[in-house]
């Protein structure tokens, strides 16, 4: 494949994603609207914090998910089937075992956690001990589901990938009308309703791989080498998402163990709100690492290099597009959406986290990068150290008395001290990558680019009381001063030719 199909493949997965993006979304709008609605802020702030207890778990199918898309992208870099092929199935006889270890850990931790340390309402314990389960299983589906969806990723069916998420929408979706049309303990049926999506996501993801690729053979025999290689990657690996479930996560969990499962509503309404916007930079990092990672695989080191560069300024000037008039416009959005059932601090700790999610947008494609190489120790070590003093850190300040804002104020020094580091040590692994170069091409630009939109989306803010009318305009002025400032700042000139090609190429094709 060329370089001018494989950047024409790169912006036809990312419309895959974006299209798949666009009904999620919208769904998701009104499903956790209608769910807070239907359960209560109470109740859905015990949802929140037993699914997030469980969910830190889910760090070993993050970590083992990147390891294993990295062994695919590798072999299909090299145009090596019989390596693809004996990658899947050592990671699916990894995953197994991977699923049995976690739910017994979690079954021996969590009940100890959800029965004596949860702060919740007494007549509420029994039901959470069920969600709990529920949450359980559904993580073991999750784990085992990783080398069937990472094969998809890595072969670039994004369209395959976009249909399944739709479809998970749509099971939310219907989940949300059965459970207002029930009667019982609503909690519990929101439980029940939820396994039996993930259920279903799994046999989507698993028939198509075993219909669509024959490299998949799942012979129970892994390839001992690759155990051994995978194992270790993976190893290394797990102290990144480790280290940001601590901080997402573990937060929670200061947060109930301070002020109740009202504030965590508002932590969890919060994560929603950063998590929406992080969908529109996640699209631009999906379509852009398998050629990343493949490209570094075949030996083409610069144009990995330059796909690190493109996918940082990218990611960072759509969600600084998307994040600057949500700020501004905060109070109004969440009423809006959630008519006026916004607990306490959601406003103020949606601001902060999305502040984190764009320092965070800068660091991914370095770490990208670097999975790339294999070379991941110093890296993740290093890194995961860095993030993971946001708790201890975040628990000294809500400690001493501060608000509970407090806490995220420190998330964000963390989190940009962490993005110099991980700079810093992916500078010292790929020889090629230039920690000045990066800091002056990406880094400055994309904080003067943010600070200029800012500076021209609060003067509706000054001059309009809040309103629809000042929302539109605030996100036009936003549109238009993130386009014009990406092509006089961020983007170079070979960027700007490759997109402008692709436009020419597509204008040419629809006539």
């Amino acid at each position: 494949m060329n370089r001018v199909e494989s950047d024409r493949r790169i912006a036809r997965n990312t419309l895959f994603l974006y299209v798949r993006m666009a009904f999620v979304l919208l769904i998701s709008l009104y499903t956790t609207r209608t769910v807070l609605q239907v359960l209560g802020i109470e109740d859905y702030g015990i949802y929140n914090v037993v699914c997030g207890f469980v969910s830190m778990f889910t760090i070993f199918t993050v970590a083992f998910s990147f390891s294993i898309t990295r062994f695919y992208n590798e072999a299909i870099g090299q145009g090596d089937s019989e390596r693809l092929s004996a990658a899947c199935s050592t990671a699916f006889f990894i995953q197994c075992i991977l699923a049995f270890l976690v739910v017994a850990t979690v079954e021996a931790a969590g009940l100890w956690y959800v029965s004596s340390r949860m702060v919740i309402p007494p007549d509420r314990l029994g039901t959470a001990m069920v969600i709990f389960q529920f949450s359980v299983v559904s993580m073991a589906i999750a784990i085992v589901q990783a080398p069937f969806s990472a094969l998809i990723m890595a072969k670039e069916h994004m369209d395959y990938y976009a249909l399944v998420s739709v479809a998970n929408a749509v099971l939310n979706l219907i989940n949300v009308f059965i459970l207002k049309s029930l009667s019982c303990d609503k909690l519990l049926v929101w439980g029940i309703l939820c396994l039996l999506a993930s259920i279903a996501v799994f046999a989507m993801y698993f028939l198509f791989c075993r219909l669509r690729f024959r490299e998949l053979r799942l012979t129970g025999t892994p390839d001992r080498t690759m155990f051994g290689k995978m194992l270790s990657f993976s190893g290394w690996s797990i102290l990144d998402p480790l280290a940001y479930t601590m901080r997402g996560q573990g937060c929670n969990m200061v947060l109930n163990s301070f002020f109740g499962p009202v504030v965590n509503a508002a932590y969890s309404l919060s994560i929603q709100v950063s998590n929406a916007l992080e969908q529109f930079t996640g699209n631009i990092s999906t379509a852009f690492t398998p050629q990343l990672q493949q490209s570094y695989a075949s030996g083409d080191e610069t144009r990995a290099l330059n796909l690190t560069f493109s996918m940082s300024k990218i990611t960072f000037a759509l969600l600084a597009m998307l994040s600057v008039p949500l700020v501004f416009e905060m109070d109004y959005v969440l009423d809006l959406w959630l008519k006026g059932s916004v607990p306490d601090h959601t406003v103020s700790f949606a601001s902060l986290i999305i502040a984190v999610k764009l320092i965070d947008t800068l660091q991914t494609p370095l770490t990208r990068l670097t999975q790339a190489t294999g070379r991941i120790r110093s890296y993740m070590i290093w890194a995961s150290l860095l993030v993971s003093l946001t708790l201890p850190l975040g628990y000294f300040l809500l400690k001493a008395g501060l608000a509970a804002e407090s806490l995220f104020c420190g998330m964000v020094l963390i989190t940009f001290l962490n993005l110099l580091l991980s700079l810093y040590l992916a500078s010292r692994t790929v020889a090629s990558l230039s920690f000045g170069d990066y800091l002056r091409w990406v880094i400055i630009p994309c904080f003067f680019h943010i600070g200029v939109v800012a500076a021209v989306v609060i003067v509706p803010s000054l001059l309009m009381e809040s309103s629809f009318l000042r929302l539109v305009l605030t996100c036009l002025l936003s549109v238009a001063a993130s386009v014009l400032m990406a092509f006089c700042i961020l983007l170079g000139k070979e960027e700007r030719a490759r997109l402008a090609g692709f436009v020419k190429h597509k204008i040419k094709f629809r006539h």
